[in-house]
C-alpha cells in the first residue's frame, strides 16, 4: 500500500465516521406509558407510601439537627421536600404529613 492509497484509505474512513456520527442515535425511543405499566408505577407508588413518609421525615430531623443560623425556614423546607424524588421510584414525597 503506498502513502497516497493510505491517505485516501483514512480519508474515506474518517469521513464514514463522520456521517456516522451525525446521524441521530436511535437506541432510545420516549413512548407513552401503557396501561399495565401504569398500573404497576401506581402499585408500587402505594406500596413506597410509609418510605416515602419515613424520608419526609428523614429530612426534615436533618433540618433540625443544623446548628440554628443554617436551617431552612419551614415554607422553603417543604417546598424542597415537594419536589424531592423517592430514589427507589422516583415519585415524589409528596404534599405535607398529617402529623408534621
Amino acid at each position: 500500500m503506498t502513502y497516497r492509497d493510505r491517505r485516501r484509505f483514512l480519508a474515506l474512513a474518517a469521513g464514514t465516521i463522520a456521517a456516522g456520527a451525525m446521524a441521530p442515535a436511535h437506541a432510545f425511543r420516549i413512548m407513552p406509558m401503557d396501561a399495565a405499566t401504569a398500573e404497576s408505577l401506581g402499585a408500587a407508588c402505594a406500596a413506597a407510601a410509609d418510605d416515602h413518609a419515613r424520608r419526609r421525615r428523614l429530612l426534615i430531623a436533618a433540618n433540625a439537627a443544623l446548628p440554628e443560623d443554617r436551617r431552612l425556614a419551614p415554607a422553603a423546607l417543604e417546598e424542597i421536600v415537594a419536589r424531592t424524588a423517592c430514589p427507589a421510584c422516583g415519585c415524589p414525597l409528596g404534599p405535607p404529613l398529617p402529623t408534621d
